[in-house]
């Protein structure tokens, strides 16, 4: 014999599933900005890192992540070229990246800088940075949130401030 309705525990069950929904989308609800800057942070590592892979697998080119001079992206260049993008070697589409757009939509409204001489960040064949003389720190900025990466000059270890 079939019953209907819902016993006691299967209310509570119901209840609880919804309570843990409840308090995971709680904090996507609250601060944008550091949502946006925690984005811009993991994009941007991602390609210093490209950066450096390139620069490690074509050691007889000199690679390098170019900030742009607005502050609103980057991109992957030659550092014989730095005004042009290296293309990605599947799609022939250039390792660029613009903040708020394509796949930077989720850190749109976030600006860089960077103390990298030109805003160049170039790798050497090792993977650290080309001049091993200064620690490189690009900040990011959104409202009243801001974060920084640091670049191990040596080493070329990425790390958050």
């Amino acid at each position: 014999m079939r019953r209907s309705g819902f016993t006691l525990v299967e209310l509570m069950m119901s209840l609880a599933v919804l309570a843990i929904l409840a308090a995971l989308a709680v904090p996507l609800i609250g601060d944008t900005d550091a949502l946006r800057l925690d984005a811009a942070e993991r994009l941007l590592t991602s390609d210093l890192e490209h950066t450096q892979i390139l620069a490690i697998t074509h050691p007889e080119d000199a690679y390098g992540l170019v900030i742009h001079e607005n502050g609103t992206g980057w991109h992957i260049a030659l550092i014989s070229d730095p005004e042009i993008p290296v293309l990605e070697t599947n799609s022939d589409d250039p390792l660029t990246l613009t903040v708020g757009e394509g796949r930077g939509r989720p850190a749109e409204g976030v600006s860089l800088s960077t103390n990298a001489a030109d805003n160049i960040i170039a790798f050497d064949s090792t993977g650290g940075l080309a001049d091993f003389t200064l620690e490189t720190s690009i900040s990011l900025i959104i409202g009243e949130s801001d974060s920084a990466l640091l670049i191990a000059a040596s080493t070329g270890t990425i790390s958050y401030e």
